[in-house]
């Protein structure tokens, strides 16, 4: 075989046309990973594209970079002819979506590479030749949409088919996408196995400050822990985001103005009163964190890229669970999905060490940037003094919350623009 014909092959099978003796610095992508491997397989010092110049090396091969872009790229699109897409000339053309290799790189996957150079662009357009491209699986759900549309067949099931024996009920499906498709009876255990696969828990050491709101008339006035801490099992009379009627849960966040917006209820009154309470921990708590979910993962990364479809998935259902539900009547429903997942978590997940939750922390809705959360403790299971939390304790059974009474506040608040703290009440007003 001649050189050329060999050559001719060998980028055949690369999926790419070299692009010649050109090297290309980090500079140029805005990429992470992309980035790391020019940096780990610099040979030049200085970059073909911008510039750039240094004393050590700091561009990379550009051929090399594009057999990294191109498996990426394939891990995700392929040939429409492979991927069966039919074509009809009479129909003009694929009887699907298909792009070139300019748009796949100007459009569809220019967020994924984030090309800072121009000549760069031009040159990946060109190695990429005239080929055409479309969604791998073409047929099938992506992974990360397959997730979604079975979160959203869970959501229908559970609140408006079968709510308390679902777990138990035959997957009989008529849906075209059943086999890529997580059925409402395995979604939950789903769930925990991508929070165990990407380390969603964390430990809330002791002395973690944990702030609770209660909402009331300025006639009132709380400062026991029994008006304060959870609400008693007799008492807990209406349904919430994470608990069912006659469920109790402690209800909180990170700090003192999420827990007011996420407890004040939007309505006509001017102003009212509530009463914030420090809670602090009184020993380790591991919750799950869905506050802080991974960054998702570069196409380029070899190493991640497989999770891509699992973060995809608990960043809408994190959504999801944490949007607020306007109060019309239909709540209770509205509230089902959240409520059995959270059930799920507090009686039966265990993490990868084997170990169960106590709560779960979540993103306010109603405070862009503040951290809500729900543990999984009763009235008796908070106190007021650490004598209490000690063993023999006449008030018995272990204490996990501990309420600084001296820090306690009384504010006024208005909710004629939202929920805007309007000043601090004495104890006695």
């Amino acid at each position: 075989m001649g050189f050329a014909k060999e050559l001719l092959a060998q980028q055949e099978a690369q999926g790419f046309n070299f692009v010649g003796s050109k090297y290309v610095c980090g500079n140029c992508f805005g990429d992470y990973a992309i980035r790391e491997f020019i940096e780990e397989n610099a040979e030049k010092r200085r970059c073909s594209y911008c510039g750039t110049s240094s004393s050590k090396p700091i561009a990379a091969h550009m051929d090399r970079v594009m057999a990294l872009i191109v498996e990426g790229i394939r891990s995700e699109w392929g040939d429409p002819d492979n991927e069966g897409i039919p074509y009809e000339s009479a129909e003009g053309g694929y009887q699907g979506k298909v792009v070139d290799s300019y748009d796949l790189v100007t459009d569809e996957l220019a967020d994924e590479l984030e090309i800072e150079n121009d000549g760069v662009r031009e040159d990946i357009i060109d190695s990429l030749g005239g080929r055409l491209w479309c969604q791998k699986d073409f047929w099938a759900l992506r992974p990360g949409e397959a997730l979604t549309f079975s979160w959203e067949q869970f959501i229908e099931q559970v609140k408006h088919h079968t709510r308390y024996v679902f777990l138990r009920v035959d997957d009989d499906s008529d849906s075209e996408w059943e086999a890529e498709t997580v059925p409402p009876s395995k979604m939950l255990d789903e769930i925990g196995r991508m929070v165990s696969e990407l380390g969603l828990t964390q430990v809330l050491e002791p002395g973690t400050t944990l702030w609770r709101c209660r909402v009331h008339d300025k006639r009132e006035s709380f400062d026991t822990v029994e008006e304060l801490g959870t609400v008693p099992s007799g008492e807990a009379k209406y349904s919430n985001r994470m608990s069912p009627a006659g469920i109790p849960m402690f209800y909180g966040a990170l700090d003192e103005l999420t827990a007011l917006k996420e407890t004040a209820e939007l309505r006509e009154q001017e102003s009212t009163v509530a009463t914030l309470s420090p809670w602090g921990t009184l020993c380790q708590m591991k919750v799950l964190n869905l506050d802080r979910l991974p960054m998702l993962p570069s196409l380029f990364d070899e190493s991640k890229r497989e999770l891509r479809p699992s973060i995809q998935f608990l960043y809408s259902f994190r959504h999801d669970i944490s949007k607020p539900i306007i109060k019309e009547g239909l709540e209770h429903v509205e509230y089902v999905p959240t409520q059995i997942v959270t059930e799920y978590f507090r009686c039966i997940y265990k993490d990868a060490d084997g170990k169960r939750v106590a709560g779960i922390l979540y993103p306010s809705a109603r405070n862009p940037g503040g951290v809500a959360c729900v543990l999984f403790i009763e009235n008796e299971s908070c106190c007021d003094s650490v004598d209490e939390s000690r063993p023999g304790s006449e008030k018995g059974g272990p204490k996990y919350l501990l309420l600084d009474r001296n820090k306690i506040k009384r504010i006024a608040f208005s909710v004629s623009c939202g929920v805007t703290v309007t000043g601090t009440l004495p104890d006695d007003s």
